[in-house]
């Protein structure tokens, strides 16, 4: 579990899941699409699962874009 995007993506990469679920709002700051880039992007990338209760195709395509 992370606060921040931040902290999303270094316990990815300390614990290497397969699957990340990911919300897009983490208050000020970067957000979920972020993080899920960064995620996507490791060397060893989990899936990423947007779980979240934005409905604005805006958000969603820049999930889905990010790699979710």
């Amino acid at each position: 579990e992370a606060s921040t995007p931040d902290q999303a993506i270094a316990l990815a990469r300390d614990l290497a899941p397969d699957i990340v679920l990911m919300d897009l709002q983490f208050g000020p700051g970067a957000t979920g699409v972020d993080a899920t880039r960064a995620l996507r992007a490791l060397q060893v990338a989990p899936y990423v699962l947007v779980l979240t209760n934005y409905d604005t195709d805006g958000d969603i395509l820049g999930a889905v874009e990010a790699g979710a």
